[in-house]
């Protein structure tokens, strides 16, 4: 019994002691992402977008190793509305209908480890809430260029992306960084979302449908 307790002691003091604990107080992240959001909708989309996402976070310490990390990436693309599908899909810009401005806000917990004070390593998991914007294209001025067509459609992007829940997502990320400064750590993070409403909207959706990933830099300033 007193090994164990000392086991546990030992383990509760290397996490308090790690340079990642709470004592080092709160650490504002900038983000430079190239998003992917996969698709699989044959003749009646385009190939799946791949886009510049910026984003920023906040990492709030809760224990030693773990902290909550609110943030916020954005993106932009253009959409249109597959009737034969019955869905929004990614589409070029020449066919464009809609122009979707994402505002992707991020609750994950963020679990985090540092090797000899130098490189460190994090994982996280959570949720993502896709805050969509959709607005008519832009350079559609008459109906000959598409533009009762491309507002109706806009529409229907819209009610697409905000019903059955198609804004949630649960997200995860694996990542390191290493300390160029003594506040400010430079790093690469990849990231993943999975549309959870695969499993209740009823749809005959492939697989890949709207799963995201994202590779990017990852520049952290700690104010401990």
């Amino acid at each position: 019994m007193r090994r164990s307790f000392a086991l546990i002691i030992t383990i509760v003091g290397i996490f308090t002691a790690s340079p990642l604990g709470a004592a080092e107080g709160l650490s504002y992240i900038y983000r430079a992402s190239v998003l992917t959001i996969l698709e699989d909708n044959g003749l009646s989309g385009d190939p799946a977008p791949i886009l510049f996402s910026p984003g920023f976070a906040v990492a709030l310490p809760l224990l030693s190793f773990i902290k909550f990390e609110p943030g916020l990436d954005l993106y932009f693309t253009y959409y249109g509305y597959a009737t034969d599908l019955g869905r929004a899909v990614p589409i070029a810009l020449e066919n464009r209908s809609a122009a979707v401005y994402g505002f992707m806000l991020n609750l994950p917990l963020d679990f985090s480890f540092r090797i000899a004070k130098l490189v460190g390593f994090h994982a996280s998991v959570g949720m993502t809430a896709d805050l969509r914007l959709c607005l008519v294209a832009d350079g559609l001025d008459n109906d000959a260029q598409g533009l009762a067509d491309a507002t109706a459609q806009t529409g229907q992007v819209a009610s697409y992306f905000w019903g059955a829940g198609r804004w949630l997502y649960p997200s995860a990320s694996i990542g390191f960084d290493f300390p160029f400064t003594k506040n400010y750590f430079l790093g690469v993070d990849l990231r993943a979302w999975y549309p959870l409403y695969h499993l209740w909207s009823g749809e005959n959706l492939p697989v890949t449908e709207n799963l995201r990933f994202a590779l990017g830099l990852r520049l952290s300033y700690s104010s401990r």
